[in-house]
């Protein structure tokens, strides 16, 4: 018969990295680095984890798995807009207007409008 253990974790969550770039959205003169891959987050979601430790989140926030389905929303939204937006600064204005709470939403949202309307 097999031992069941219960599994215990602690989180150490570390301070935001300044980034180092000089393309930078507008009106902005520094910002903090986040990386998002959508990828990842199909494998993990396949997996129907009971919590996820995110690398980049809130400290205050908990460590629920629903943060897999709101990330898979914003990157599904963001490819959405893409479509019906022209510019890059369109794009980002767009989804920093819908998604202004989000962690850090302007350095990663401008590298990302960047690359899907260069």
């Amino acid at each position: 018969m097999r031992e069941l253990l219960d599994l215990h974790w602690e989180v150490f969550v570390t301070p935001w990295i300044p980034t180092v770039t000089s393309d930078l959205p507008p009106g902005t003169t520094q910002q903090m680095w986040q990386p998002m891959w959508i990828a990842a987050r199909d494998i993990i979601e396949s997996l129907t984890p009971c919590a996820v430790i995110a690398g980049h989140r809130r400290p205050e926030n908990d460590d629920s798995s629903t943060i897999l389905a709101e990330t898979r929303r914003y990157i599904r939204d963001f490819d959405r807009v893409a479509e019906t937006t022209t510019t890059a600064p369109e794009l980002y204005d767009t989804r920093l207007e819908r998604y202004a709470d989000r962690i850090n939403p302007r350095l990663a949202l401008w590298l990302s409008a960047r690359a899907a309307k260069p």
